[in-house]
């Protein structure tokens, strides 16, 4: 699929065709799940379907155990963060 077709103008395509999030559906129900991954005029963003009795990404993360919010929001230091990262290249 080609998102950006003239140049100067793929920034806010992707923004136009990525903005918008799944219509209301329970997300056990499969059949509900695939009408919203493939619909074409625009590109669902967020939970399509959970499987029951699967444990989710994040429950499968050690780091996610104790602390439940993303790991970016625990990094207080990012300065630090960013030094790390550079070393490492």
């Amino acid at each position: 699929m080609v998102i950006c077709g003239e140049a100067g103008h793929g920034i806010q395509t992707v923004k136009v065709l990525l903005t918008h999030y799944l219509k209301e559906h329970d997300p056990y129900d499969r059949l509900a799940a695939f009408e919203q991954a493939v619909q074409t005029e625009k590109l669902p963003l967020g939970i399509f379907y959970k499987h029951p009795g699967k444990e989710t990404f994040e429950e499968g993360i050690k780091a996610y155990e104790v602390d439940k919010r993303p790991i970016i929001e625990r990094i207080s230091d990012r300065q630090r963060l960013a030094q790390l990262i550079k070393a490492k290249r």
